[in-house]
């Protein structure tokens, strides 16, 4: 895939993530297998901190670490779960 068609596809995801989830400080970072055909995981960044999401990862799983940051993003990947968990299914080429 040309560099061009990867960065296409990751603003295509992030443009998704962005209206999906619309908090001024919040940003993310996508990541895909190496062919660029499946979503591996999404890194939600606030702050300098951030949470990896999997496909089937649970809220639970997400370790807040006694950090209000963390636990902000744990608590908007609880909001959004069963959409960003669609992400990882979607046809994206």
């Amino acid at each position: 895939m040309l560099n061009k068609e990867i960065i296409i596809l990751r603003e295509k995801v992030k443009s998704i993530l962005k209206n999906m989830l619309p908090f001024n400080e919040l940003d993310f970072k996508i990541h895909f297998d190496k062919d660029y055909k499946q979503l591996k995981y999404i890194d939600l960044y606030m702050h300098h901190e951030y949470i990896r999401i999997k496909k089937g990862t649970k809220v639970e799983n997400i370790s807040d670490m006694n950090n209000k940051i963390r636990k902000c993003l744990k608590d908007i990947y609880k909001e959004f779960e069963e959409e960003i968990q669609n992400l990882f299914d979607k046809e994206l080429l």
